[in-house]
């Protein structure tokens, strides 16, 4: 049996006796256009794509082709990136190139080089756009946690990042952002302008403010009060607009406007974890009506969602927001999800460039519920992208039809008037059923084309639906075999040895501070793993401590053994420490303490056992703690094993294979609810067990070897 996406088309002709049409008439003669910049994604804030340079090759090539290849899924047009500050920036941390001031820069830390890269190799034509979320401490004048007290220093640091993304990666920034969701200061936006065209970077261009968008009718009237900034400024990039972002028309018309980030909806797919998940909303359906309503209500020019991957370890706080899911690195599976799809409806047919037909004149709303957005180029490319997504079949993790809108779409005849010389004959077609399951074999199929007669086109639109008509015919839809589920081993062990200098080891997402493989500095031969970010960086996600966190994150019995090096210069605040059951919101604000589990933490003469990552620093909250004792040999300059195991509700904890906890300690039942705190609003039980974790107390240079993971057989 024909489906009914497949069927729709055979209706076509019966359209004008089951109904009288509304007609839209598409003005290419009077309509002032406005050009479109793009749909891009997020690679960064943060954390997000740690794992896919982990990916077996054949499936990372796929996951990049679905979101990044022209004509094959996603086909982004902008890809924006973290410029990495050593420092938690939503669920975990990218290094950054410059840590102190007067350090040679490093340009081969972190994955977001890979993934400019990667995506210029399939895209020569794709747009590049880099944002600093967090600064190293320096850049803060006298360790200010504002980087603008000398802007000589984030100048400095934007620059040598811009730098070596040329002569390193034959990489060119087509725009430059000023701090994510942070001040957005005019002194330095008018100074990063004259740099970057004093450096060479004439055609960078500047998005500013980077803010959430109640911020933006504050910084429009700063460009109205300030000719210098408003000429620096290419376009206001905002937060969240909720596709109506009260600005007034004269400056809708004035200024170019972007939701420089946008979207966010949590869409688990069918394999994510099996824990409650309420704020699953239907992501494909989200993003068709923000694209389109983007434009029609807010004049917005640019959609950029985050995020592009979710290619991070599960049940922390922001999972699934992004347009594919690739969590697992061991077995290679990946899901593409629904808002790929939303995107190709846009993405696919247009490009940046390309003119938007102004609301009235080619653009708008639907008189029964939805938008319509005509796209043209000046070599006769001509698409129209329609949506009519219900109010509660297209709810938004951020963002709403604005109250005055249809909330309840209805069927609706539509006939679209085109003028001569656009169209010959006919229109390719490609339709969408969002909403609900959102299945892929409802997604992006193309239907049979539809005929352009005494141009006019004329469709029967569904509720939930999306359909993309066009003259362009290269749109596809590409296909893929997923592989089923792996598993983090049941034993894990990695001595770094095979980890490239300067970079993350496999499997190990840094949640705040940098940890990269270096030469030990010490009498053990080899490769080690090293804390290198000196201090706690200029951030406002609630940096508690420098860790990272590897691993199965429901596992709940744990034998945890790693060698750790702690410097001669270390005071005796400061420290290491290894973690099981490590799950929860990352940082401690926003109504959240940070990552629970059980921790054993050591400095030069003590031990303590806390429950929570944020306690380790001040030894606060401790089940247990003590003196080191003297037959474990710990001497500074030496490297000492610490070794964890939990097991149902018990603990115990060793140093150089000398217990030092005596009898067990109690702990809380692994099966005993474990929630995310509040994220936008809710609560998510996040199940039983965690992830392992290791790291530093203080932001001690220490250094880690031989790392083992394995189940406990009993305490």
């Amino acid at each position: 049996m024909l489906s009914l996406l497949l069927l729709q088309p055979l209706l076509l002709l019966l359209v004008r006796t089951e109904a009288t049409p509304t007609t839209y008439k598409l003005d290419l003669v009077t309509s002032a256009t406005t050009t479109f910049d793009g749909i891009g994604a997020i690679s960064g804030g943060g954390g997000e794509t740690v794992l896919l340079p982990n990916y077996p090759k054949p499936q990372q090539t796929e996951i990049l082709d679905f979101l990044l290849k022209p004509n094959h899924g996603a086909s982004l047009h902008i890809l924006k990136v973290e410029m990495g500050g050593d420092a938690l920036s939503t669920d975990g941390a990218e290094p950054s190139h410059m840590r102190t001031e007067f350090e040679t820069p490093n340009f081969h830390r972190g994955y977001e080089w890979f993934m400019m890269k990667e995506a210029k190799k399939r895209n020569p034509d794709i747009k590049l756009y880099a944002l600093p979320w967090e600064w190293p401490l320096w850049v803060g004048q006298n360790n200010s946690t504002s980087p603008y007290t000398n802007l000589s220093k984030p100048l400095l640091y934007v620059n040598e990042w811009l730098r070596g993304a040329e002569e390193v990666h034959n990489l060119t920034l087509d725009y430059v952002g000023i701090w994510n969701e942070n001040e957005c200061n005019p002194d330095y936006v008018i100074a990063l302008r004259a740099m970057l065209d004093d450096s060479g970077h004439k055609n960078t261009k500047i998005i500013a403010p980077d803010q959430f968008g109640t911020t933006v009718p504050d910084f429009l009237l700063a460009l109205e009060n300030n000719p210098s900034l408003a000429s620096a400024v290419h376009a206001v990039g905002f937060h969240y607009p909720d596709s109506n972002p009260s600005i007034p028309q004269t400056a809708q018309k004035k200024y170019r406007l972007w939701a420089s980030e946008d979207d966010s909806t949590v869409d688990p797919p069918l394999s994510a974890p099996p824990t409650p998940r309420p704020r699953a909303q239907p992501g494909g359906a989200c993003l068709a009506r923000t694209i389109n309503q983007n434009f029609v209500q807010g004049n917005l020019t640019a959609t950029i969602v985050w995020n592009l991957v979710m290619a991070r370890y599960p049940q922390l706080r922001w999972d699934y927001t992004g347009l594919v899911a690739a969590t697992d690195p061991f077995g290679g599976h990946y899901e593409i999800l629904p808002p790929v799809w939303a995107a190709a409806h846009t993405s696919q047919f247009t490009a940046p460039g390309w003119n938007i037909l102004n609301v009235g004149n080619g653009s708008g709303w639907l008189e029964l519920g939805g938008t319509y957005v005509s796209y043209i180029n000046d070599s006769g490319g001509f698409s129209i992208v329609v949506e009519k997504m219900d109010a509660d079949q297209s709810n938004c993790e951020r963002g709403s039809r604005p109250d005055e809108r249809i909330g309840v779409t209805s069927v609706e005849n539509a006939t679209f008037v085109i003028p001569d010389g656009i169209v010959n004959d006919s229109l390719v077609l490609w339709v969408s059923h969002f909403g609900g399951s959102e299945s892929d074999e409802d997604l992006f199929i193309q239907n049979p084309d539809v005929p352009v007669v005494n141009g006019e086109v004329t469709l029967k639109i569904l509720p939930n639906h999306v359909y993309t008509l066009s003259t362009l015919r290269t749109a596809k839809k590409g296909s893929t075999i997923i592989t089923s589920m792996g598993s983090f081993p049941s034993t894990y062990t990695d001595d770094f040895e095979t980890c490239t200098l300067d970079s993350i080891p496999k499997f190990i997402a840094p949640m705040a501070g940098s940890f990269e493989c270096v030469t030990s500095s010490s009498e053990r031969s080899g490769i080690v793993l090293r804390q290198t970010t000196p201090a706690k960086s200029i951030c406002d996600r609630g940096d508690v401590l420098p860790y990272v966190i590897i691993g199965d994150g429901f596992r709940t019995s744990y034998n945890i053994s790693i060698y750790v090096l702690l410097p001669k210069s270390i005071n005796t605040r400061s420290g290491a420490f290894v973690g099981a059951r490590t799950k929860g919101p990352v940082g401690a604000n926003n109504g959240a303490s940070g990552m629970d589990g059980v921790f054993f933490a050591v400095n030069e003469v003590s031990w303590w056992v806390t429950l929570n990552v944020s306690a380790l620093n001040e030894a606060e909250e401790v089940v247990a703690s003590g003196e080191l004792p003297e037959e474990a040999g710990c001497e500074i300059g030496k490297w000492w094993e610490l070794r964890l195991i939990v097991k149902d509700t018990k603990g115990m904890a060793f140093v150089n294979g000398v217990g030092v906890t005596g009898e067990a300690f109690e702990i809380p039942d692994p099966e005993e609810e474990r929630s995310t705190g509040p994220v936008e609003g809710d609560v998510i039980d996040l199940g039983p067990g965690g992830y392992a974790s290791f790291g530093a107390v203080g932001y001690a240079e220490v250094e880690f070897d031989d790392l083992i993971i394995w189940s406990a057989d009993g305490v």
